[in-house]
């Protein structure tokens, strides 16, 4: 089987008195996984690892047969910007920069070229096209829970790694915003990581991580 992420042994370690196991785990490429458990299990931690936005204190993660642990800073950057895309939990935008402008900036940074028609196809289908020219500080929390999935699928990432997408969303929503994120992700060729507590989700994966 041809895996994309391949985690062994992994500890880390916010301090001496707070060590975090997680079992090794595997997922192959555009596969979709679910990563659940109560609060203060680590699931975020866990995500952030995966990304590279931590250091594991113990263990290796292989992401696209790289060991990130072999990877400079600057490689890694470089890395997650071209290959990864992050959904947090409370994102944050360029407050000086539209909503459309933000999709673009992501595209900028991550792939150093911007597809103006990916990011307004990828507003309309989250519902958000109305919204394009305003500053993301006017949108309610749902709006930018949406926009954060926006900017992560608009680099076309191998890896699209999402930190409660649907905790801040109704039913409705809620079902679209998974709609989007698996459709996007089988469009791309790309593997779906979820880390939720969000019981309307676990049903609908078959590959899931209890920690």
């Amino acid at each position: 089987m041809n895996h994309i992420l391949k985690t062994l042994d992994l500890k880390f370690s916010y301090s001496d008195n707070e060590v975090l196991n997680f079992p090794n785990f595997s997922v192959a490429k555009g596969e979709h996984s679910l990563i659940s458990g109560n609060s203060g299990v680590g699931k975020t931690t866990l995500l952030h690892l995966i990304g590279g936005l931590l250091t594991v204190s113990d263990g290796e993660i292989w992401v696209s047969g790289l060991s990130l642990s072999s990877l400079s800073k600057r490689e890694l950057d470089e890395f997650r910007g071209k290959n990864i895309g992050f959904v947090f939990q409370q994102p944050s935008f360029i407050r000086s920069l539209n909503v459309q402008q933000n999709i673009e900036a992501a595209q900028y940074f991550g792939k150093g070229t911007i597809n103006k028609e990916k990011a307004i196809h990828l507003l309309k289908k989250l519902g958000l096209e109305k919204y394009r020219k305003r500053g993301t500080y006017e949108l309610s929390g749902g709006e930018r829970q949406r926009l954060a999935i926006a900017r992560a699928l608009s680099i076309s990432p191998e890896i699209l790694l999402a930190d409660e997408p649907t905790s801040s969303l109704d039913d409705s929503n809620a079902f679209n915003v998974y709609e989007l994120l698996v459709t996007e992700a089988d469009a791309n060729g790309a593997t779906l990581i979820v880390v939720t507590h969000d019981n309307r989700l676990k049903a609908q994966f078959k590959n899931c991580l209890e920690l």
